[in-house]
């Protein structure tokens, strides 16, 4: 049977494990909008990383000022992950653009219904859709 330490030690290991997983993306440059597929967890320890400051360079230094955020591959969000699209969008918002959320995994459509986040940001069940929202504004 394992100590109260080493159960201490075996706990801290897997919340470092899975807190502090690095957020990664693609990112595909179409005319109307810039697309980035996330994948990992939008929450306190991926967000601290280099990653995020990436995401908001390749947003804010593309010629279009729209975003569209391919979220399937999300596996969860926490407040610094609100926090984040938030901020995100008020940038978009001041340079004439707008943050567009596609294709939400389960767990993310649950976040955005409960804090009516779909009220702020436009959703749409697929990145085809969200493309052709762009298209044709």
């Amino acid at each position: 049977m394992d100590s109260k330490e080493e159960r201490v030690r075996k706990i801290d290991r897997f919340l470092e494990q899975t807190t502090k997983r690095d957020l990664t993306f693609r990112v595909e440059d179409r005319p109307s909008a810039v697309i980035l597929n996330l994948k990992g967890r939008l929450n306190q320890g991926a967000l601290g990383s280099d990653s995020t400051a990436k995401v908001l360079e390749l947003v804010e230094g593309h010629a279009s000022p729209r975003a569209v955020f391919d979220l399937h591959e999300i596996e969860s969000i926490d407040s610094s992950g609100v926090q984040f699209l938030l901020l995100l969008s008020k940038r978009l918002k001041e340079k004439g653009g707008q943050l567009i959320l596609a294709n939400p995994s389960p767990v993310l459509t649950n976040v955005l219904r409960v804090l009516n986040l779909q009220a702020i940001w436009p959703v749409f069940n697929s990145v085809d859709e969200a493309m052709e929202f762009c298209d044709k504004e």
